[in-house]
């Protein structure tokens, strides 16, 4: 097995687990959530049952005094006169049969205009042994409605607890179901906040409240407290307790198995679902990697498509495969068309390669440092934008005291211009070794240059004939850029000469020339729209004003030396920035 698969399934493997680790996580917790939520959802359903139904025994119990107003009664008199309460429990059936008949009488007292104390003043006005009994008579009713509400509703616990200043905290009776009943101390605290609540409150409607608690023994108890009122103050508390322990273990339990069930449901669904994702998208990919990566080796889309064909998958994965397989095919369509391309480039490039030197052959080489007669100096440049140029120049010696001088720039760039070019440099060179003025040069030139010219391409042409005895020049300009001209000792300066139109625009056109005299040591300078356009990064000019500093820098510079500084300036003022147009200048010196 290669390196390349072995690294490919280790990724693979580290790829499962890390979807296993994270769909686990993801479903444990929610397991976790749902089961922690059911669990509180249970418990506070359980606690609104267990305080609904110690609200309803408070309310029977408290109901077996409150017909006949006697229950705070009942606690006086078993605190005024210490009568031990289980031995008000444990009395006969007679002193029971005679308390049932004070009662009766005790009924037939009270109605709905008598008020707490006048029940109070005629339970006092019985006589003792009618007080005893009917004491006994209502504390057994009491607590045999207590120990009822007890078992029936599984209460672990009922107190009445003393609240009064003389007695604060100790209890009038104890029961504890399991023990059956006790005279233990106080198993509540009276400083807790709903027993300050319910001695603070003057009014006699104030509910029962219920509350969670950590009982003494550790375990968790749920208890409601009802306060037993008398005159508009609290007497005593009636304190019901249920023990939760039970029910919390249960549903600890059920909430362990509830998460352990969970997690192995969880675990068989992720193994089911590891095996789906490995089935339906790990291999696909992975069959799509290999692929890839012996097509970045082989460039076979033959064999690369042969293999996505092999990958069956109805979902995305397969629409990778296909997208794949359509891609390599037409990557080796780019390829092929791309090689061709290049081909073609090459091919052009070596022709426009030929074309440049073609071009660069036409133009004179071999610049004279002087005539026959010692009269001059002459130097000539042309840089194209591209491979070939639109500009041209040229010089001969019509006879041995005439130098014809000719420098032009052909509308637009690279082949077409290219050969415009030379068709024109033929047709003005022609027409000045036949004889003539410029003007009548420039006019053939025009009219021949017009023929067939459905391109309608022009070219401005600058054409001068420098007489070398006495200096004078006679010159027509076609639309060129204006001479420059530096007589001796002087600098350089533009000379804004005649203008006519450029050849190629219309047939049959008359030009004027001018003539001037160039004296020894004079300067001329003459150059195509390259150099003044010559543009920046900033997309700013060059301009004829630093063309003349350029020039004079060194004025009486030699004519290559002169070109030479011109070309620096300018290449330092572009910088970066691409050549826009064609370059060429031409520099004639008469020597002094």
């Amino acid at each position: 097995m290669s390196d390349i698969k072995k690294k490919t399934k280790k990724k693979n493997r580290k790829l499962l687990v890390q979807i296993s680790l994270i769909t686990f996580l993801l479903f444990l917790a929610s397991i976790t959530v749902i089961s922690i939520s059911s669990a509180l959802r249970s418990f506070n359903m359980y606690y609104d049952s267990k305080a609904n139904t110690l609200d309803q025994s408070k309310n029977t119990l408290l109901s077996t005094t409150s017909n006949t107003k006697s229950g705070v009664w009942l606690l006086d008199y078993i605190k005024k006169n210490n009568v031990n309460i289980y031995w008000l429990l444990s009395a006969d059936e007679k002193t029971l049969e005679d308390g049932a008949e004070t009662l009766i009488n005790v009924y037939e007292f009270v109605d709905s205009s008598k008020s707490p104390e006048d029940v109070y003043e005629y339970l006092g006005s019985m006589t003792e042994v009618e007080q005893k009994n009917l004491a006994v008579y209502l504390m057994n009713d009491f607590i045999r409605t207590a120990m009822i509400q007890i078992e029936n509703k599984d209460y672990s616990d009922f107190l009445i607890l003393d609240i009064s200043k003389e007695n604060y905290g100790s209890p009038y009776y104890y029961y504890n179901y399991d023990l059956e009943g006790s005279s233990k101390g106080s198993v509540i605290d009276c400083n807790n906040e709903i027993i300050q609540d319910i001695i603070n409150n003057k009014e006699q409607d104030m509910i029962g409240e219920t509350e969670f608690d950590i009982d003494y023994d550790g375990g968790l108890y749920l208890l409601s407290y009802t306060p037993l009122y008398y005159a508009g103050n609290a007497k005593a508390v009636l304190i019901f307790r249920h023990n939760c322990d039970d029910f919390v273990s249960l549903l600890w339990g059920n909430l362990k198995v509830m998460l352990l069930t969970g997690v192995i449901a969880l675990l068989v669904t992720n193994i089911l679902l590891v095996l789906f994702i490995n089935r339906k998208a790990i291999r696909p990919l992975s069959a799509v990697k290999n692929a890839v990566l012996a097509y970045k080796t082989d460039k076979d889309s033959a064999k690369a498509a042969q293999k996505m064909q092999k990958i069956k998958v109805r979902n995305e994965v397969g629409v990778l495969a296909d997208s794949f397989s359509e891609m390599t095919g037409e990557i080796d369509r780019y390829m092929a068309e791309n090689l061709r391309l290049t081909s073609e480039r090459e091919r052009v490039s070596a022709e426009l390669e030929m074309a440049a030197e073609i071009q660069l052959d036409m133009l004179p080489k071999e610049f004279p440092s002087s005539s026959a007669l010692e009269a001059f100096e002459l130097y000539a440049s042309m840089t194209p934008a591209k491979e070939v140029g639109g500009d041209f120049y040229d010089f001969c010696m019509i006879d041995e005291d005439h130098l014809g001088l000719v420098i032009a720039d052909v509308s637009g760039k690279g082949m077409p211009a290219a050969l415009f070019m030379m068709k024109s440099k033929i047709i003005l060179k022609q027409n000045a070794l036949s004889g003539g003025t410029p003007a009548q040069i420039i006019e053939k030139a025009n009219n021949a240059i017009c023929e067939n010219n459905d391109a309608m391409m022009f070219v401005t042409v600058w054409l001068g004939i420098l007489e070398l005895s006495t200096g004078k020049l006679t010159a027509a300009n076609a639309g060129h850029e204006y001479p420059i001209i530096r007589q001796p000792d002087g600098s350089f300066e533009l000379l804004k000469d005649k203008h006519g139109i450029s050849l190629g625009m219309r047939k049959n056109r008359t030009f004027k020339e001018y003539e001037l005299t160039l004296q020894k040591g004079s300067t001329l300078f003459v150059y195509t729209d390259g150099a003044p356009e010559a543009t920046n990064s900033e997309d700013t000019l060059y301009g004829t004003e630093r063309l003349l500093e350029a020039l004079n820098r060194d004025a009486d510079s030699s004519p290559q030396k002169l070109i030479d500084n011109v070309h620096k300036a300018i290449d330092e003022f572009v910088g970066d920035a691409p050549q826009f147009d064609d370059l060429t200048m031409l520099c004639v010196k008469l020597k002094s």
